[in-house]
């Protein structure tokens, strides 16, 4: 019974994250149709200023993907495998390490803009590197399970590569944003 209703809470969560992506691709298809090109962003001639905006703009994404998946990270009753893998039962100290997560991972984002202007390909890819850094070896280790990388194809980490798929697709949607307000 537990199973059923461990299942039914991820097909739910899933579903909520698949509304998210749906609202971020129509809102780029609405952009799209009224001349607004979101998925290239032309090239600044200032390379400190370009720097600069892309660390902002990779801060503001992730502070965005951060919070958003924070709750849902929250609601699925994550935050305490968070916090014990610094030994606590602290939700703040849980939030704490989620948010600087987040900005490593963002600030990660911005560097990869560097090599394309392909946002959303770069989010995809973005997602997937994540995936395997976060998840797949990095957090079992420190929680003393080794990697999980034979796992990779089971039901709870395909979970796992969904939500930092939608993680990096809202980073790259909010990345693309204020790169273009200040372009």
């Amino acid at each position: 019974m537990k199973t059923l209703i461990s299942q039914f809470a991820h097909q739910h969560y899933l579903s909520e994250l698949l509304d998210i992506l749906l609202f971020l691709f129509r809102a780029r298809f609405i952009l799209k149709k009224k001349g607004v090109r979101t998925m290239v962003v032309s090239r600044q001639t200032s390379t400190a200023s370009s720097y600069s905006e892309r660390v902002k703009a990779s801060l503001i994404g992730s502070t965005v993907a951060g919070v958003l998946f924070g709750i849902f990270m929250q609601m699925m009753g994550m935050m305490p495998v968070l916090a014990s893998m610094l030994g606590s039962e602290s939700l703040v100290l849980a939030w704490i390490m989620h948010m600087m997560i987040s900005w490593i991972f963002g600030l990660g984002y911005g560097a990869m803009t560097l090599l394309s202007s392909r946002y959303y390909v770069l989010g995809i890819l973005h997602g997937v590197i994540i995936w395997v850094i976060g998840p797949l070896l990095v957090m079992p280790m420190m929680m003393g399970m080794g990697p999980m990388i034979g796992n990779m194809f089971a039901s709870e980490q395909l979970m796992n590569l969904v939500t930092h798929l939608a993680f990096s697709l809202i980073l790259a949607a909010v990345f693309s944003l204020v790169i273009r307000k200040h372009a």
